[in-house]
């Protein structure tokens, strides 16, 4: 779980990306995806860990080393 703004949490995601970007392991390509999902004070934290694994498949699907943002 991420404390931050949504912007600081975006750009840590960047980050994240970018850095593994960077490693290899022997010849092949690390790469990450990521579920990014707002804190909603309606939802539990089992719904916003499910809305966040819902960003994790799309970015999955939407190609490699990348974060999506869920509301």
């Amino acid at each position: 779980m991420f404390s931050g703004g949504e912007g600081a949490a975006c750009a840590f995601a960047t980050h994240l990306c970018d850095s593994v970007a960077k490693l290899r392991i022997s010849t092949h390509v690390v790469t990450v995806s990521i579920g990014i999902s707002r804190f909603n004070k309606t939802l539990s934290l089992t719904e916003i860990f499910k809305v966040a694994d819902q960003g994790l498949y799309e970015a999955k699907r939407h190609g490699k080393n990348r974060y999506v943002l869920v509301s």
